[in-house]
């Protein structure tokens, strides 16, 4: 079996659906100092995971903080820092993105969400 169907069969048996919440930075305007925000979001199938103690450095992973496990298939577009994802009522901004490819192509993003 390769690592794309591993990871998701992954996803899909232990995967829920998560939120994520993009806004996206319009055009600022001088004159007024202020600009235009949009909020769009999208969903993701993916699992959240604590972070062992041992990965908890207190500087670049912090107690509290979390990874989103999430599937790159049918993914509409790619998460970035600053993103939210939410698990119901749970929301977490990303603060780091690991992309994992196969053969070029992203199969799923682990990201570092901090409460």
């Amino acid at each position: 079996m390769a690592l794309t169907d591993d990871v998701f069969a992954l996803v899909e048996n232990e995967g829920r659906t998560l939120t994520i919440k993009k806004n996206t930075f319009g055009t600022y305007s001088p004159a007024t100092s202020s600009g235009t925000v949009t909020a769009s979001s999208v969903t993701a199938k993916g699992f959240l995971l604590d972070y062992h103690s041992r990965e908890r450095d207190g500087e670049r992973i912090k107690a509290g903080d979390r990874k989103a496990v999430i599937r790159a298939k049918n993914l509409s577009s790619a998460p970035v820092i600053g993103d939210l994802i939410s698990d119901g009522s749970v929301e977490g901004q990303i603060v780091d993105i690991r992309r994992i490819e196969q053969q070029g192509s992203a199969i799923t993003y682990i990201c570092q969400l901090r409460y």
